[in-house]
């Protein structure tokens, strides 16, 4: 849900201010001026920072279910990683 507000806010931001046409909007322009893309930035880092808890949650969960189980201790962690690193990327897209 705040990852859609994100896109939501930066977009009634920007037709709000004349910055993108109602009619026939480029999402990409509601990035390249400010303050939407200040706005667009700071939401998704939030978004980041929940999915990163979200699964981070999920991790220990599942640790603490299959404690002695090898084969899902190193799919659990695998899916710790692409994770974080999922979250890595939705960092960069939302600053740059």
């Amino acid at each position: 849900i705040w990852t859609a507000a994100a896109f939501i806010f930066s977009y009634i931001t920007a037709i709000t201010l004349h910055h993108v046409d109602p009619a026939l909007p480029y999402i990409s322009d509601t990035g390249t001026v400010a303050p939407e893309k200040c706005l667009f930035g700071a939401m998704l880092n939030i978004a980041a920072v929940l999915c990163i808890a979200t699964i981070y949650v999920r991790y220990k969960q599942v640790h603490a279910l299959n404690p002695e189980e090898s084969r899902i201790i190193k799919l659990n962690k695998a899916g710790l990683v692409l994770g974080l690193l999922s979250c890595f990327g939705l960092t960069v897209v939302a600053n740059f």
